[in-house]
């Protein structure tokens, strides 16, 4: 396919391949900077957008375990990022949500970057920023559904079927 073949979902996908990488490098530098693990920064973002969650909303963000979760909760908490509270119709339920400090540190986190989509943002006709959004807003949904189903099969075969250790030495 020659450049000037290039069809708009072609030209779309190869914009969305190069955002996610850099997304990828992004969410890298955040992990380093908050001194948190990716999990942890998933279960960050996840709080900044969607507010308070029980803890076990909050495996099924992750790939760990009920009790990975608890402590990787207490670990946030005692860095100050996370808080408990009682849920607001069952008392004997502990919700999470970011801290005040926690808020603060991630606002600082994505700050270069939130600067950054309001430039390109004003750059924009306002009638295609309501596009924009619906045109993402359908991906994510499309991307999470084809995430969450559980009969998703294997691209392909493990590219490593041998324990790594066997390739030492």
């Amino acid at each position: 396919m020659t450049e000037d073949a290039v069809t708009p979902t072609e030209l779309v996908r190869r914009s969305l391949a190069r955002l996610d990488l850099a997304l990828v490098r992004h969410r890298a530098g955040v992990s380093r900077r908050l001194r948190v693990s990716d999990d942890e920064l998933t279960v960050l973002l996840y709080l900044a957008e969607d507010g308070g969650v029980t803890q076990g909303g909050l495996a099924s963000l992750t790939n760990l375990s009920r009790s990975g979760v608890s402590a990787m909760v207490q670990r946030l908490e005692r860095a100050g990022l996370v808080e408990r509270y009682p849920a607001p119709g069952d008392k004997r339920i502990r919700m999470i949500r970011l801290s005040s400090r926690g808020s603060a540190r991630m606002t600082e986190a994505y700050s270069e970057r939130n600067a950054e989509l309001r430039r390109l943002l004003g750059e924009l006709p306002a009638d295609h920023i309501d596009d924009l959004d619906r045109f993402l807003a359908g991906l994510a949904a499309a991307t999470e559904e084809r995430v969450s189903d559980p009969g998703a099969e294997p691209i392909s075969e493990p590219v490593l079927a041998d324990p790594i250790w066997r390739l030492w030495g």
